[in-house]
């Protein structure tokens, strides 16, 4: 395997018993009525709600202008970072954050994932909170509560669902709940980032888990 230390999890033989799943989740169709889908030219699609803004170039693009301008055809990506948005209140103030980073380098099949073991996923929690909590620190950000990562489905398809709360970038007394979907498949690896302002934590989480429930991989 290469470019991708984090994922030497996958080889390691030192238990074997598989893993749990622990979630299971799917399409909400009432949310699918009241959003866009969004699709990636390399097949890989998700609901996006009406009131996020898509971030394209720098600039803050209303989702229905968008879609209209942009997305006649699906994505074709150029970049690691093919899609990104933010949810705002009346203050314009960022209460939701999304984005896809795509891994298309990666060497890691949905076969090898539906045999990783208990060990193997503590091991690939554990890597990837230092990871995390070294980015967070160089931009003076602090992890608040890691917790954790569960393998689970998503319409079908395994992925590795991580957790953890954090500060925010801009105010340090307002907290983000964030989740990383992480989707292992050879070339069609991603990780869609989802997180929320944690005020009105009810209405914000129902968004955040539609979104990633909605994601579709042919």
């Amino acid at each position: 395997m290469k470019n991708r230390p984090i994922l030497i999890f996958l080889f390691l033989t030192l238990y074997t018993c598989s893993q749990n799943i622990e979630n299971v989740l799917s399409k909400n169709l009432d949310y699918e009525n009241r959003s866009v889908k969004i699709e990636l030219s390399n097949g890989i699609s998700f609901d996006l709600g009406y009131s996020w803004d898509v971030l394209s170039n720098n600039t803050r693009i209303i989702l229905e202008e968008y879609v209209d301008k942009v997305m006649a055809v699906p994505i074709d990506y150029n970049t690691s970072l093919p899609f990104a948005a933010n949810l705002y209140n009346r203050d314009n103030e960022v209460i939701g954050i999304m984005n896809v980073r795509i891994y298309p380098e990666q060497e890691v099949s949905q076969n090898e994932i539906k045999n990783i073991s208990s060990f193997e996923v503590d091991f690939f929690d554990s890597e990837l909170k230092k990871g995390i909590e070294n980015s967070l620190s160089q931009a003076n950000i602090k992890l608040v509560e890691w917790k954790g990562t569960d393998l689970s489905t998503v319409n079908d398809k395994l992925f590795l669902i991580s957790n953890y709360r954090r500060t925010s970038a801009v105010n340090k007394e307002t907290i983000f709940s964030v989740y990383l979907f992480r989707f292992l498949d050879n070339e069609k690896s991603f990780t869609m980032t989802l997180s929320h302002n944690e005020l009105n934590t009810d209405i914000y989480f129902s968004e955040i888990i539609n979104i990633g429930s909605s994601i579709i991989v042919d």
